[in-house]
């Protein structure tokens, strides 16, 4: 199962070096305290947040990591083939190779502080597509991916673990990225201060922004926008204005156009105008 070389391939890059790990827990903490981590509400899961750690530890010059994925790959694969995948990695990780990475000795905390400006700053969405099975740059146009932040899945190519991340949600991430970088390149003012309430202080890290799991269309149950921005909502009401425009002329013997007028103004008033200039009457 693709489940399970999953886990196996995160447990293994945890064992390479316990600054994986250490890094993982600190930005799915900073992560999680600002209701940025459950896909269910249109943001990325845990296990994208994961990736994202791997990836950069891979990308750094020099690197914290290897990449499994491509270090001695055999010619015949098909014995690592799952659900029609390919799931080989390197997993004798204590027998290293040549090209093994040690010379990288930066701290968590310094880490940290590099993960926040590389994915606020350096990593470039419209681009590339964040893929932690190679060294190269992926191109979002080979994916055909072009949301607003794209992670591939080690295994099932196909799986964009960004996917359901409207531009909204990606807005707030990338500011708690931001706050976090500002957050961890000045330190607590008192020094003796180390504690979570500093480094996790969620109304900081927002910096006055909601978190994903309040951006919710009651209408149509999207979350890239709210009910009052809703299109279909729109359409609806329109619709169901038309029938009433009809009668309201019929009644009062007056136009349908001169109607219609007095609605498109009631609608401009309710910031409805994107719905209006394409209803045609």
């Amino acid at each position: 199962m693709l489940a399970i070389a999953n886990t196996r391939l995160i447990k293994s890059y945890t064992e390479i070096d316990e600054r994986v790990p250490k890094l993982g827990l600190l930005v799915k903490a900073v992560v999680k305290m600002c209701e940025c981590a459950d896909a269910s509400t249109g943001s990325l899961s845990s296990y994208a947040y994961t990736m994202m750690v791997i990836y950069f530890l891979q990308q750094m010059d020099p690197p914290v990591i290897p990449i499994l994925q491509e270090i001695n790959r055999p010619h015949d694969r098909s014995a690592y083939e799952e659900e029609g995948w390919d799931t080989y990695f390197y997993s004798n990780i204590h027998q290293r190779t040549s090209d093994w990475p040690l010379e990288n000795t930066d701290s968590v905390a310094l880490l940290a502080l590099k993960f926040f400006k590389f994915y606020y700053e350096e990593f470039d969405y419209s681009k590339n597509v964040i893929a932690p099975k190679q060294k190269a740059h992926l191109p979002c146009t080979d994916k055909n991916w072009f949301r607003p932040i794209n992670i591939e899945d080690p295994f099932n190519l196909d799986h964009n673990l960004g996917k359901q991340v409207s531009a909204k949600t990606f807005d707030v991430i990338k500011t708690v990225f931001r706050q976090g970088y500002i957050r961890y390149s000045v330190g607590p003012l008192e020094r003796a201060d180390h504690s979570l309430r500093y480094y996790l202080d969620k109304q900081f890290l927002l910096d006055g922004k909601k978190p994903p799991v309040n951006f919710i269309c009651f209408g149509c149950g999207s979350r890239d926008h709210y009910i009052s921005e809703c299109l279909i909502r729109i359409g609806v009401l329109i619709v169901m204005s038309q029938t009433t425009v009809k009668a309201a002329a019929l009644r009062s013997n007056v136009s349908t156009a001169r109607v219609t007028v007095t609605l498109v103004n009631i609608v401009l008033t309710r910031n409805m105008v994107t719905m209006v200039t394409m209803v045609t009457w």
